[in-house]
């Protein structure tokens, strides 16, 4: 992605990362732009994200 959509993107203040919009994005009609981002484990430690997928029967394969 290059041009205006990535310099938007770029200067967008909460948006860590630049997704991925498909080459037939611009074609599409109606065009929607969905983003999303978990953050159900911020400033968790790996073994209390283990045990809440455990609890969630979440396989890590």
């Amino acid at each position: 992605m290059n041009g205006p959509k990535e310099a938007c993107l770029r200067r967008a203040k909460h948006l860590h990362f630049l997704p991925y919009i498909g080459s037939d994005y611009d074609a599409a009609e109606p065009r929607l732009l969905v983003l999303g981002h978990s953050v159900y484990a911020a400033g968790a430690d790996e073994e209390s994200i283990r045990k809440w997928d455990q609890a969630q029967n979440v396989s890590g394969n």
